[in-house]
């Protein structure tokens, strides 16, 4: 059985790097695309909400936690609630 999840993410305002990494940010959520997958920017681009399905918390925190954002440390805050 899957679990709804959502992924907020706020950027660090300013940060060269954001742009560098959307390509790859982009490309990792469809390579992995999880069940029920939605998601996008927000209209401002001060960050992004992505919906999806997964079967364990752990699975989806490791999900998260390498999106090339995560890894490439321009989100200023995120959380994940299911």
């Amino acid at each position: 059985m899957t679990t709804q999840y959502a992924f907020f993410y706020f950027m660090k305002q300013n940060s060269p790097e954001i742009h560098k990494l959307i390509p790859s940010h982009v490309k990792y959520w469809e390579v992995n695309k999880p069940s029920d997958y939605i998601g996008g920017p927000f209209k401002d681009q001060s960050g992004g909400l992505i919906l999806f399905k997964i079967e364990t918390v752990e699975m989806a925190n490791e999900l998260v936690n390498n999106d090339p954002f995560v890894l490439g440390n321009v989100i200023e805050q995120k959380w994940m609630r299911k």
